[in-house]
């Protein structure tokens, strides 16, 4: 687009059959120079969301004297290299639907994705509900039994939030 804008971004004729004319330089110019920030403002969007999305999640055994910990290694990260964060401070929460997760941080601003179609538990791919158990079972989520409240008690008894757990 900037080179069109460029080379034939020109005035209208002067009289109908002569040939039009180029602008000025300065206008093509400051034309070009804004299709190429917006360029650069869309790839930094998108590199910023994919930066989001976690490739791999690993979680860390306690060892001596330091705690569980999970490295979260996005898309843009090669190898092993990641965050490593505490268990402690990181909860799940469903996605949209049954086959994404969003990871959250405490204390740190936005959240990340995780995708469990074709997602691998130790080096072996698994279907996307053994993948979601697995982590419920990781992070201590469980679903309990419906529990009946009392009168005046408030709680939720049925509908799309219980269920999408």
């Amino acid at each position: 687009m900037t080179e069109l804008t460029w080379t034939k971004w020109t005035l209208p004729p002067e009289k109908p059959g002569d040939t039009p004319m180029r602008r000025p330089a300065w206008q093509r110019a400051g034309l070009c120079l804004g299709h190429l920030s917006l360029g650069v403002g869309f790839a930094t969007l998108l590199l910023i969301a994919r930066s989001r999305v976690v490739r791999i999640l690993h979680i860390i055994p306690p060892s001596a004297g330091a705690p569980k910990q999970l490295l979260i290694v996005g898309a843009h990260r090669h190898g092993s290299r990641g965050a490593v964060v505490p268990f402690s401070r990181t909860r799940i929460d469903p996605g949209r639907d049954d086959t994404e997760v969003i990871l959250r941080i405490q204390d740190v601003r936005g959240h990340w994705w995780i995708g469990l179609t074709r997602a691998r538990l130790r080096g072996t791919l698994v279907p996307v509900t053994r993948m979601r158990d697995a982590l419920k079972a990781e992070w201590g989520i469980q679903k309990s039994p419906q529990i009946v409240p009392g009168v005046g008690a408030g709680r939720w008894k049925s509908g799309p939030v219980l269920e999408s757990w």
